[in-house]
């Protein structure tokens, strides 16, 4: 978690935080299937996934109540489930899952997204692997804060440069 902390302080890009994110969930835990959704408006957007999918891009609306990324997004807490035929919330993507490990993405308590993991076999993931999925999802909204801070001050000095390039052809 070091060492993939440290690269995704150092991502240029949201696209690289998400890869990053990804790549670590990999080596940490075993999984079938793993995303990256993000909050974008009052919908949660996938971004990124690994392992077996039939589903290449996916919006989910924040309103709804099915969904356990949905759920997680919604109440900022991390949702473990060991037997997803157990779980009200589960909609079935296509892909045989049993198990699902979903911990919210945020900054204070402003939820970013979600970072899912799914496993074919039940009861996959335990306490450990939760805690160990929300460090790296901590890791990764730090990234995503910091990036989105440096793009905005990027913006605030290029717009003083062309203020300053107006004032001084104003001047001449």
């Amino acid at each position: 978690l070091n060492v993939y902390s440290r690269s995704l302080n150092t991502a240029k890009s949201m696209e690289e935080i998400y890869e990053l994110t990804l790549d670590a969930a990999e080596k940490i835990l075993g999984f079938e299937f793993a995303d990256f959704l993000a909050i974008k408006g009052k919908t949660l957007c996938l971004e990124a996934y690994r392992g077996a999918s039939r589903i290449s891009s996916l919006e989910l609306p924040l309103s709804g109540n099915k969904g356990i990324t949905v759920r997680t997004a919604r109440t900022g807490k991390s949702l473990l489930v060991p037997d997803v035929s157990k779980e009200e919330a589960y909609v079935e993507g296509g892909l045989e899952i049993n198990s699902e490990l979903a911990v919210p993405i945020k900054i204070g308590e402003k939820v970013l997204g979600v970072l899912n993991v799914e496993s074919k076999e039940l009861d996959a993931f335990g306490q450990k692997d939760q805690e160990l999925l929300e460090i790296l999802a901590s890791h990764a909204a730090t990234a995503m804060s910091n990036l989105d801070h440096a793009e905005n001050l990027e913006a605030s000095a290029r717009e003083i440069r062309e203020s300053q390039e107006k004032f001084k052809r104003l001047f001449m």
